[in-house]
């Protein structure tokens, strides 16, 4: 019994020193200029022993900017399950299997690509839809919000429509060494009269892309200056505000281009149980998506997954999507909306506010449930020269990154998985700079702790 209380003294003993050597350089890190004027919110959790391991200010307010889409994924899984597809229906008229009118139920799919609409084009051909009177677009319920981000242009800040495609992206590139843009279509205008096209990098700025939509023409106006090499690269592109609008032009521009005639498309309300089923458009499973979500942080996709979070209303909108998870929230966590509150699934709003062991929450409540490996195989992965040499070839760092440049906002949170030892460790660092002048890019003050966790935690 004496050698037993001699040995959990030791134990302690141990422990503590472990800590206090933890807590030591992890304050030496912040300390460091990189963290001058910066806010920080930090917690590191040991979800094997249920042990905060350090934590720094994990109840202060922060912008969560892009780590968000981690809890939507937790929510959207949940709800509509790994397998989930979004199913884009394209009926006939059952009565009359001559029919020449086709009839088509948004998803809110936003990944269709072009090549889909032109197999679609090539289906009908062969199905004998050589001339269509009409096509009835069914929005299904589905909102574009188009309200929330009025004139944006630019590509983070995509807004998903009840029918899209490409992500409704305009990619701009070099032809015959001048600007071009794909895809072409009557619907859209773009207006580059004032764009200055440099030979190398003069700014590290980024054109200003202004939509100004009316009735049948979205007018996308791109001003400012831009290097060749930004453009060679495939980094200057735009969003268009109607994705409604720009799937019709490009769905029978693809009709046009396979030789089938339609006299009228509009939008409208159809039943479908009176309709016969001519194909299906369907999207990646979700749990695929969510890798272009959370690898790529794709806004746009976080809009639609939102949406889809509406059920069982009948009325796909944002803020339907956000009543969902707001309660799921007050529910399970007893948070309050002082403490916790969203104005996007995307992270895209600075006014969104959440602390690190509300985030943190989440975090165990994924890796205590049937998501975690498809969660963590969406995140990124540090590289492994990020990670000490002792550990490289037993440690891997899931993570997610939030960023809002022009707020000062740079945030991490994720995943150190040792398969040695077992043992598993979420982390979420928040933070916000409160100096003008300063860069911000992913990861920047996330890294630094991550790196200076690793070479002085003992794991076990």
């Amino acid at each position: 019994m004496k050698f037993l209380f001699s040995l959990l003294i030791a134990l302690f003993i141990w422990s503590s020193c472990i800590f206090a050597n933890l807590e030591q350089s992890l304050q030496t890190v912040l300390q460091g200029k990189l963290y001058k004027d910066v806010d920080m919110s930090i917690l590191f959790y040991s979800l094997k022993n249920d042990q905060t391991l350090y934590a720094f200010n994990s109840r202060g307010l922060f912008t969560p900017a892009s780590v968000i889409k981690v809890p939507l994924s937790l929510l959207v899984l949940e709800q509509l399950g790994k397998n989930f597809t979004f199913k884009t229906k394209i009926y006939s008229d059952w009565e009359n299997k001559d029919s020449t009118s086709l009839y088509i139920k948004a998803s809110g799919d936003p990944s269709i690509r072009v090549e889909q609409l032109k197999d679609l084009a090539l289906l009908l051909k062969e199905k004998g839809f050589q001339n269509i009177d009409t096509i009835v677009l069914d929005e299904n319920g589905i909102h574009s919000d188009v309200e929330l981000n009025p004139g944006q242009g630019v590509y983070y800040c995509g807004l998903s429509s009840a029918f899209n495609v490409n992500y409704n992206l305009v990619q701009f590139f070099l032809k015959d060494n001048q600007l071009d843009y794909s895809p072409k279509v009557p619907y859209l205008q773009v207006n580059t009269s004032k764009l200055k096209i440099h030979e190398k990098s003069k700014s590290p700025g980024y054109p200003n892309l202004f939509l100004q939509p009316s009735s049948n023409i979205e007018h996308l106006y791109v001003r400012g200056e831009v290097s060749k090499d930004r453009v060679k690269s495939r980094r200057l592109k735009a969003r268009v505000q109607s994705g409604n609008q720009f799937f019709k032009a490009l769905l029978l521009q693809e009709f046009a281009n396979q030789g089938i005639s339609v006299q009228n498309c509009h939008f409208g309300f159809f039943d479908d149980r009176n309709k016969r089923l001519v194909t299906v458009i369907e999207s990646q499973p979700l749990e695929e998506l969510l890798k272009e979500l959370n690898k790529k942080s794709n806004n746009m996709l976080a809009n639609a997954l939102l949406k889809q979070l509406s059920f069982p209303s009948k009325e796909f909108t944002q803020d339907n999507g956000l009543a969902h998870f707001h309660s799921d929230v007050f529910r399970r966590f007893a948070s309050t909306e002082t403490e916790w509150k969203l104005y996007d699934g995307s992270g895209l709003n600075k006014n969104s506010v959440v602390t690190a062991e509300g985030l943190n929450w989440f975090f165990n409540r994924i890796y205590s449930g049937p998501y975690y490996t498809s969660i963590k195989n969406s995140m990124n992965v540090f590289q492994a020269s990020a990670i000490p040499e002792h550990l490289r070839s037993t440690v891997n760092v899931y993570y997610k990154t939030g960023t809002l440049a022009g707020s000062g906002v740079s945030n991490a949170g994720g995943y150190i998985e040792n398969t040695s030892t077992n043992e598993v460790i979420s982390f979420v660092i928040l933070g916000k700079s409160q100096r003008k002048n300063q860069g911000i890019y992913q990861a920047m003050f996330a890294t630094p702790l991550v790196k200076g966790f690793l070479n002085n935690y003992a794991f076990n």
